[in-house]
């Protein structure tokens, strides 16, 4: 048979604060005897509701997996299928966001899925957790690749995106496999032994999946594990650990590891891995031309391209809100433009009215005028000629230079009153259309 143990438990740091909550999540699926589905996350300390999000990615591949699932020999169907998943993880807590009119970021979360049939190991994998397999013959393998800068607090979530994740199977036959959120992972494999050909605290992680150490037969003894194993990683087991922490692990009760020398049980010599760490920093502060080993070179490559792809991420995140407020700013603009625009028009448009009743008034008073002179020309018409004539001649006699200039001032003044008016007039039309 295939036993677990689950266990997801608060940390102290989370645990001091006031409205603190285990932002770590984790669950198994028994599809049947010789099927497990198992994923873990861990929310973003950084994210306000990075709980909610871890719960929501686990469920969702777990609920998808499950469906889909089906006894397959062809390796492209598991890892297809934990594609899905991990699409469908990342599409939820989306849709999730968007319902609660929140900001997706708010819900960010590493996650790690595995598919195990007693023997075959399939994985999905993004963010700073990771996995460790028990071959049958009795190595320690790390399974996953942790993409993780040089800071402990440097990593990409799920929601950076598919070019993040990544997928695999183990290329051993696998006996049993623990998963881990980094506040464990850490301990696991430890900086220290980042270097060194064994970078796996064995002599600790053993006792959580060998069946050569523990008792694990059947359903009650996986039931007292469980219990033995949450006590030890909630209560001072991993004192020096403040995050919260998570450890899922699968065992194959049908198959017991074959065991190594005793050396490769034995506790590291941790003082000594200080001193050769201390060493290299050292040697790299001092000369700029010292050339490191090769599996330093590749770790410090390594470790740049991991900086590097965590500020894509970053930059990826920070687009998104720039651009949001880009959208919000050209709106403003959009609508200040707009209002000078009606404001001129509206302007325009009183100045025509205006405009168009001094002229209207001057016809009317023009007409009016004429109208009476007609008709006094009319009723008098003889009278209007006698008078005529004598106006005529007190004009020729009575008007003097000082008058003639006078006269030329109010023409003048009539002239350019017109000019004012006819260009008033033409500038209206154009507005008007």
């Amino acid at each position: 048979m295939l036993g677990f143990f689950k266990i997801s438990t608060i940390g102290k740091s989370h645990l001091a604060k006031p409205d603190g909550v285990c932002q770590d999540y984790s669950d198994v699926v028994r599809i049947n005897d010789g099927m497990i589905i198992a994923a873990i996350a861990d929310g973003l300390g950084s994210a306000e509701k990075s709980d909610v999000g871890a719960k929501i990615a686990v469920k969702a591949v777990l609920d998808h997996i499950s469906d889909r699932i089906k006894l397959s020999k062809k390796i492209d169907f598991y890892i297809n299928i934990l594609r899905e998943a991990f699409q469908l993880a990342y599409k939820r807590i989306i849709a999730y966001a968007k319902n609660q009119n929140d900001d997706p970021k708010i819900y960010n979360t590493t996650l790690t899925v595995a598919i195990y049939n007693g023997k075959d190991l399939y994985y999905g994998q993004c963010g700073d957790g990771g996995m460790v397999a028990l071959t049958y013959d009795g190595d320690y393998i790390c399974v996953t690749d942790v993409m993780k800068g040089e800071e402990f607090n440097e990593t990409f979530p799920l929601l950076c995106g598919k070019d993040y994740w990544s997928f695999g199977v183990a290329d051993f036959p696998v006996c049993a496999f623990t998963m881990m959120t980094d506040g464990i992972y850490d301990v696991v494999c430890p900086p220290l032994l980042a270097n060194e050909k064994q970078k796996i605290y064995v002599s600790f992680i053993r006792r959580f999946m060998d069946r050569n150490v523990l008792k694990a037969n059947d359903s009650e003894d996986f039931i007292k594990l469980q219990n033995s194993i949450s006590a030890f990683v909630s209560g001072n087991g991993i004192s020096n650990v403040t995050d919260d922490k998570t450890i899922v692990g699968v065992i194959n009760t049908k198959v017991v590891p074959t065991l190594k020398d005793k050396e490769y049980y034995c506790e590291p010599d941790w003082n000594s891995l200080k001193m050769k760490r201390d060493e290299i920093m050292n040697m790299e502060y001092n000369s700029s031309n010292v050339i490191p080993n090769s599996t330093s070179s590749r770790s410090t490559e390594t470790s740049n391209q991991y900086k590097s792809q965590i500020n894509d991420c970053q930059i990826k995140l920070k687009m998104e809100k720039t651009k949001n407020k880009k959208n919000v700013d050209k709106l403003f603009k959009v609508l200040f433009v707009e209002s000078i625009i009606i404001f001129i028009l509206i302007v325009t448009i009183l100045l025509i009215i205006f405009g168009s009743g001094k002229i209207n008034n001057g016809e009317k008073k023009t007409t009016s005028s004429s109208s009476i002179f007609v008709s006094e020309s009319q009723d008098g018409k003889k009278k209007t000629e006698k008078a005529s004539n004598v106006s005529y001649q007190n004009l020729d006699t009575e008007i003097t230079s000082s008058d003639t200039e006078g006269f030329r001032d109010v023409l003048s003044e009539a002239q350019t009153t017109s000019e004012v008016v006819s260009t008033n007039n033409g500038a209206g039309i154009p507005q008007n259309d």
